[in-house]
């Protein structure tokens, strides 16, 4: 090129002023680096402009000229205060100082692959070039073209998202590919989303998901698919953009997919053969297969003809079908049992029956009577639930019968999920030790709590289960300057007296009436006759009746609380402190 341009036959170099030459608008360069700019300009401050820049005569304006290849040396020159600059004039038409400038560009490093793109598609509209011609006089495939050429297709989003780096030239055609700025602009916003350590999907990763969510296969479409054949967004139809993508029926336009299908739907709904709603989950209620005796598929083996042919091959075009619609998925075709054997019996075809037939349908038959049954159990035990509640409402004494048995059940449950060294701790705070298997030692222990030790029990157990109260190990990440938020085992021990904030020396409890409360407590639990004289009664109390004496526990009432039974060590007190001496 720089050959044809310094021909002297068609050429001539000139010193021309700045102010007389005008940028082109068909330049495929549309974006200078400043930075760029500015060291051109002090080199030209310093040594000049070594090589003239193409120009040819401005096409409108006669004193003007208009600038082919070299619009970086001409900014530079601006930049440096030149009022001349060297140049290199020519006669060229349009077509040629496109080409030119096109041609020129590209053996250039920093022209973006948008850019190139937009150079290639102004020759084809200048009328001078076909693809065939571009490949051929740019040393590249057809296919290269036509992906670069597709660049042009992205929508305003994604061409700034390809400018700012966010995009490769690969991914920017797999979004130009996608009909429509709007989808463009939802696939682009998930492609570009940062995955891992805040980087952006690989390529391979954007192309699962372009492929999965905005290409649909055509050869599995419910509808009419006549006018698909003939379209240029069905992959086979243009294997030069799609390069990727192996099969020809593939849609990549969404959109026309889906109004197609709904438009599809929409008649379905109106013939009377199609089944919707709960029916038509009944017979398919997972999308995946059909769970019915009534309904088959037509690639089924039929119980006709030789054994070995679908319901489809025995009946052909006469086979009675009927289509489900289900929200969500595509329309499917069952085909009528029923019908279908009717239509098979009068036209004479024999009945094919197998071994297989029959141990398949024996199977049939005992699965759809063991899930009958378990809909049946489930009613029941439902309606058991319900009456529960309804007897628990009417009064308390079944509240009192049933719960000391509901505590024991809800803690054995607690505690079957916790640790053996948490069982241990909850031993230890009973002043005990254990020398059997940890399971089996808490369930005995537990069956010999009576109702008011099952509630102090229940409520140990919540403040080990509430937060991050951990007895047995703390989080790598706990300091001692920055602990876990405790906040629910902390309500808890607010709410018995005690301060979980309080220092080692700190005696005074956060509640001093929850204490004094908790100390009046635990003497009346150990002298419940008299809290300060033997046989002594307070106001109250005097005024009362005195209580008739308690009738023998019922078997009931004994079997709420069995006998106590020995352990592998026996029990020892836990030694504590009186609450009166915390609080001196």
């Amino acid at each position: 090129m720089q050959t044809l341009i310094n021909s002297p036959d068609i050429a001539h170099q000139a010193l021309l002023p700045l102010d007389k030459i005008e940028r082109s608008i068909t330049n495929p360069r549309k974006r200078f680096d400043g930075d760029i700019i500015v060291d051109m300009a002090n080199s030209i401050a310093k040594v000049g402009v070594l090589q003239p820049i193409l120009v040819r005569p401005h096409p409108v304006r006669e004193d003007k000229y208009e600038i082919v290849a070299g619009e970086c040396r001409y900014r530079g020159a601006l930049m440096a205060g030149l009022e001349t600059i060297p140049a290199i004039i020519r006669d060229l038409t349009d077509l040629e100082a496109l080409e030119l400038q096109v041609l020129e560009n590209l053996h250039r490093n920093d022209l973006h692959p948008l850019e190139e793109a937009e150079g290639f598609q102004q020759l084809l509209e200048a009328n001078g070039y076909t693809v065939e011609m571009l490949a051929g006089k740019l040393g590249k495939s057809k296919a290269a073209v036509y992906a670069s050429l597709k660049l042009c297709a992205l929508c305003p989003t994604g061409r700034e998202a390809f400018y700012d780096g966010k995009l490769t030239a690969s991914t920017a055609l797999l979004v130009a590919r996608i009909p429509g700025a709007a989808l463009q602009a939802k696939a682009l916003a998930e492609i570009i989303k940062p995955v891992y350590n805040g980087a952006l999907p690989s390529y391979r990763e954007a192309v699962g998901i372009i492929r999965w969510r905005y290409t649909l296969n055509l050869d599995t479409a419910a509808f009419d698919r006549t006018d698909c054949q003939s379209c240029e967004k069905r992959s086979g139809n243009c294997r030069e953009i799609y390069p990727d993508i192996d099969s020809a029926d593939v849609c990549t336009d969404p959109d026309c997919f889906g109004e197609k299908r709904q438009a599809h739907i929409d008649q379905l709904l109106q013939d009377p053969n199609t089944i919707t709603g709960e029916a038509a989950k009944k017979i398919m209620p997972h999308g995946g297969w059909i769970d019915s005796e009534t309904y088959g598929e037509p690639e089924d083996d039929a119980e006709f003809g030789d054994g070995e042919q679908s319901w489809a091959e025995v009946l052909g075009n006469e086979l009675p079908t009927r289509t489900l619609v289900i929200e969500g998925r595509d329309p499917f075709v069952v085909v009528d049992l029923a019908a279908a054997r009717q239509l098979a019996q009068s036209k004479g075809l024999n009945q094919v029956v197998s071994e297989q037939d029959e141990d398949e349908r024996a199977e049939n038959a005992k699965t759809a009577a063991l899930n009958a049954a378990k809909e049946a159990e489930l009613e029941r035990r439902s309606a058991l639930l319900v009456l529960l509640h309804q007897r628990l409402t009417t009064g308390s004494a079944a509240i009192e019968s049933v719960l000391p048995i509901a505590i024991s059940f809800l803690l054995a449950e607690l505690t079957a999920r916790m640790a053996p060294r948490t069982l241990a701790c909850l031993f230890t705070a009973r002043g005990e030790t254990i020398d059997e298997d940890t399971d089996n030692a808490w369930l005995n222990y537990v069956n010999n709590l009576d109702r008011n030790e099952r509630f102090h029990l229940l409520i140990e157990i919540a403040l080990l289960k509430s937060g991050e109260f951990n007895l047995t190990y703390l989080p790598w990440e706990w300091k001692p300057e920055a602990p876990t938020k405790l906040d629910e085992a902390y309500t808890i021990l607010r709410a018995a007296g005690i301060d979980p904030d309080a220092s080692e020396t700190d005696e005074t409890p956060t509640d001093p009436a929850s204490a004094a409360h908790a100390a009046e407590e635990i003497a009346r639990e150990e002298n419940p006759a008299d809290e300060t004289q033997p046989g002594a009664r307070t106001a109250a109390q005097a005024n009362e009746p005195a209580a008739e004496a308690q009738p023998e526990a019922t078997p009931i009432e004994a079997a709420e609380k069995p006998a106590a039974k020995k352990r592998g060590r026996p029990r020892k007190q836990a030694v504590e402190t009186p609450v009166a001496e915390v609080t001196q």
